[in-house]
C-alpha cells in the first residue's frame, strides 16, 4: 500500500528505521550513494543510515513493539510488554538502522 492510499498516520520521533530483509540491503547501498531525505512540511532534512548492532536491537524492537503496538504487534512473534532479552532471538530477522542528520 502507498503513504498516499494509507489514511492512518502514525506519528514517532524519527530515530530508527525497521525494514525487511530485501530492503535493508537496499537501504544501505542508497545511503551509501544519497542519504535519506525526510521531509516534513515544507523542509526536507537528509539522514545517514547506521545499521544497529545485533547488541542494540532488543532494547529498540521492544521500545518500538511497546509504543505502537496496535499497529505493528502482528509483526512480532514476542508479545508487547515483553522484557527486552525476549527480542534477543530475533533480531537477525529484523534489520534496523539508527537515522542521523547528515
Amino acid at each position: 500500500m502507498s503513504p498516499q492510499a494509507s489514511s492512518k498516520k502514525i506519528c514517532l520521533p524519527l530515530h530508527y528505521l525497521f525494514s525487511d530483509l530485501h530492503l535493508s540491503s537496499v537501504s544501505l547501498i542508497a545511503n551509501r550513494l544519497f542519504g535519506f531525505l525526510v521531509g516534513h512540511g515544507r523542509t526536507n532534512q537528509r539522514f545517514g543510515l547506521r545499521p544497529l548492532t545485533d547488541k542494540e536491537k532488543p532494547e529498540i524492537l521492544k521500545a518500538y513493539l511497546d509504543k505502537i503496538k496496535c499497529e505493528v504487534q502482528h509483526y512480532f512473534p514476542v508479545p508487547a510488554g515483553s522484557p527486552a532479552e525476549a527480542f534477543r532471538p530475533l533480531v537477525q530477522a529484523y534489520p534496523a538502522f539508527e537515522l542521523s542528520p547528515l
